[in-house]
């Protein structure tokens, strides 16, 4: 007569416990394969990312517009006037890591009501916001670019360009301020652009160091514009950039 050895609880536990286990390697793997991926050049994924960062940054500066805070960390002492925000976009060929990828949402305000200038605003990042940097091999396509769809936006003072020191969270600091060049887009206090036509374009590239970014000329193009009245239209089509500039 056979018998049959039974298992206790305890080995049935074991066996599950280890497939449990199994099972939840598969699970990470499976995830960090998908961010991995997700962030490679040449991979459209990394282009969508890099779209929805830059939204979330232009989301963030349009809503402290409109709520219109005064940004200094001593209201009382440091009162604000005319709050507006804006949007930047490092500009820097000495930053290897950050250069047309990094991007920073501010709120500013001037101390006299009368000023509206922008060179007359302290500048400050919103609740400490240390911006976001898109995934590699994917750039902000500057409105100097040519051979691709490029980003627009309003000159200022004859220039694209604006310069701040980057590290805003200890006050608030004026143009000018910081050897770093950003592009920008600013909001007013209505939360509005008072650009004409404004565009935010993201590419696949290859940072060549003393070189500059190659897109090349059949690059992949996605970005969204950005309509007077401050929101964002979503597109991959430089005609459907055009119609909603007009918005």
């Amino acid at each position: 007569m056979l018998f049959r050895k039974k298992n206790s609880p305890r080995a049935r536990f074991r066996r599950a416990f280890t497939l449990i286990e199994i099972l939840t390697v598969v699970a990470i793997i499976g995830l960090i394969s998908v961010v991995i991926i997700g962030l490679q050049p040449n991979n459209p994924h990394g282009i969508d990312d890099a779209v929805r960062l830059a939204a979330q940054q232009f989301k963030v500066a349009r809503a402290q517009a409109v709520l219109g805070h005064n940004p200094d960390r001593e209201p009382e002492t440091n009162k604000r006037y005319n709050i507006r925000s804006a949007v930047l976009v490092l500009n820097d060929e000495n930053d290897d890591e950050r250069h047309l990828r990094h991007m920073v949402a501010i709120v500013g305000g001037t101390d006299d009501e009368s000023k509206t200038d922008l060179r007359d605003y302290y500048w400050y990042s919103v609740g400490g916001n240390a911006g976001v940097t898109l995934p590699k091999g994917v750039f902000f396509v500057p409105p100097t670019e040519s051979g691709i769809e490029h980003s627009s936006l309003a000159p200022i003072e004859g220039d694209y360009e604006v310069s701040l020191d980057p590290s805003l969270e200890l006050g608030g600091k004026q143009f000018g301020s910081g050897k770093q060049k950003w592009y920008a887009y600013f909001f007013d206090s209505n939360g509005q652009t008072y650009m004409t036509k404004a565009t935010f374009m993201v590419a696949e590239g290859v940072w060549m160091p003393g070189n500059g970014i190659r897109f090349d000329s059949d690059a992949a193009v996605v970005g969204f514009a950005v309509t007077r009245n401050g929101s964002l239209v979503f597109t991959r089509d430089a005609d459907e950039t055009e119609a909603a500039n007009e918005l």
